[in-house]
């Protein structure tokens, strides 16, 4: 049932984030959505998913600490709990994909987590490609192969290449995080023919969080 709350949020995040950017223009046309823009839309959304089913949710932010660097919201809906991190991929390379992984390392830590309710961390990042092959791989990076409508990149002038690494093993080597659903959203049209813009791109990981067992 989550699952399915999830996937409809991110649908309908895709028209916030067309409203967030027409309402922006053009700091996020040129660097991106802020973090917390990111974590704190998406999950006004989800909340707002789950009171059109008639579950009562409330929405918190996280305080930052030194071990939380990144914004993260918890959701809390009884039995349905999610953490959401909102996580700006100015640059795509090694050093930022790093960056990400050790920041929602250290945010694992300290999440709490109980065995009477079913727990989702949810990341959200945003990216507008450039010339960098760094930016180029970075859409096989996040799904782990190249997108299925690449040549639609092609045709916008977005030469996407494959990458060498990918996000699930490196969030599974750091972060024991398995079995992740990454996708990835192209949510800018064209005002004169809406036609869907590739070269910002909306992604999002989903994880199955697990409390550790009892000794």
């Amino acid at each position: 049932m989550l699952d399915d709350v999830i996937s409809q949020s991110l649908e309908g995040f895709e028209a916030d984030c067309r409203k967030l950017c027409e309402n922006h223009y053009p700091t996020i046309h040129n660097r991106g959505m802020r973090d917390i823009h990111l974590g704190k839309a998406l999950s006004r959304r989800i909340v707002s998913t789950l009171h059109d089913q008639s579950i009562y949710a409330s929405l918190t932010q996280l305080e930052t600490s030194e071990h939380i660097r990144l914004p993260i919201f918890h959701i809390d809906g009884g039995t349905h709990q999610l953490y959401v991190i909102g996580h700006r991929m100015v640059s795509s390379g090694t050093g930022c994909r790093h960056a990400l992984i050790t920041d929602i390392q250290w945010s694992m830590e300290k999440l709490e987590f109980s065995q009477d309710a079913d727990f989702r961390l949810l990341l959200v990042s945003d990216h507008w490609f450039d010339r960098t092959m760094a930016s180029k791989t970075l859409a096989s990076w996040w799904l782990g192969d190249m997108p299925a409508d690449a040549e639609n990149y092609h045709k916008q002038g977005i030469k996407i290449q494959p990458s060498d690494s990918c996000l699930s093993q490196d969030i599974e080597q750091e972060c024991a995080l398995m079995n992740g659903d990454f996708r990835l959203f192209h949510p800018l049209k064209r005002l004169k023919d809406d036609e869907t813009i590739y070269k910002y791109m909306l992604m999002s990981a989903c994880f199955d969080l697990k409390p550790s067992p009892t000794p």
